[in-house]
């Protein structure tokens, strides 16, 4: 028996980095795995490559629609939510503050701050009593500044 068998683990962000291992790590655990990523085809890619009971979403974390839909449907598919992972980000782009566009700021802010805000709120709703566990992944940018990376810092 493994640690995760028979868990249910939402991860967001899943397709590259840190989400694929977690992805492959809980896999190989024995969860059942939900997918998330606004890059279809390499979020299917591995969902395809890990087999097993593994499905994928194509999600914008920064929608709220879109990660209640996300946790409804995966609730729907498996039941118990164990495990949600919000690991999707992004850096935005490298640029001394003066050049910042506010687009990019505003669409950094939209994915690491409002992402995490709409990860938390559905995943506890569609874990629901029970509850579960919730990981939100951070950075060492959020207690050490990097140079000109305006928007993520």
């Amino acid at each position: 028996m493994s640690k995760l068998d028979g868990q249910v683990a939402v991860i967001t962000g899943a397709a590259q980095g840190i989400g694929a291992a977690a992805a492959a790590l809980f896999w190989s655990e024995g969860a059942r795995l939900v997918l998330a990523d606004r890059d279809g085809a390499l979020v299917s890619r591995l969902a395809a490559d890990l087999g097993g009971d593994t499905t994928f979403q194509v999600v914008d974390v920064a929608s709220g629609s879109d990660m209640r839909r996300l946790f409804e449907t995966a609730r729907e598919r498996y039941g118990h939510i164990y495990i949600a992972v919000l690991n999707a980000g992004l850096s935005g782009p490298i640029a001394p503050i003066a050049d910042y566009a506010d687009d990019d700021f505003d669409r950094v802010m939209q994915v690491n701050v409002w992402g995490v805000w709409h990860g938390l709120k559905h995943a506890m709703a569609a874990m629901g009593p029970e509850g579960g566990s919730i990981v939100v992944m951070g950075s060492t940018s959020s207690i050490r500044a990097v140079p000109n990376r305006i928007g993520y810092v």
